[in-house]
């Protein structure tokens, strides 16, 4: 669930939009949605049969849950402790690459030498001492 605060306001149709901001452009598609523009550069989308949702112009987006508008911290605007991180071997973060399973992080378990946690679960696989020596 992201990190969310009321919204300053009721506005049901521009929800985290301050009522003192001016719209200066509708653009309406043919499906029927519709983007409205505020001076602020902040922007409402109204998705037929969805409620509205904010981009502010400080990264923010509101949106309705429940009833209430709410604001989602923007991933860029969080501090780094509070960020989630992209554990795989082929994240682009190098934390991520060291925290995953598959990275090289030789470790000995009940005398087994293995190689990563990777290596010590595929090895769960053959129970036997043989197989799982083989495999190693």
């Amino acid at each position: 669930m992201p990190e969310s605060y009321d919204s300053p306001g009721d506005n049901s149709d521009y929800p985290g939009i301050d009522p003192s901001e001016k719209i200066i452009r509708e653009i309406r598609k043919p499906n029927g949605d519709k983007i409205t523009l505020f001076d602020s550069g902040s922007t409402v989308i109204h998705q037929v049969g969805q409620l509205p949702r904010s981009h502010t112009s400080t990264g923010d987006v509101w949106t309705w849950v429940e009833g209430k508008a709410v604001k989602s911290i923007s991933k860029r605007r969080r501090v780094v402790e509070r960020k989630p991180l992209n554990v795989a071997s082929n994240s682009s973060e190098a934390i991520g690459k060291k925290l995953s399973n598959f990275a090289e992080r030789r470790f000995v378990l009940d005398g087994r030498r293995y190689h990563s946690v990777e290596g010590w679960y595929q090895g769960l696989k053959w129970p036997d001492q043989w197989s799982v020596q083989g495999v190693m």
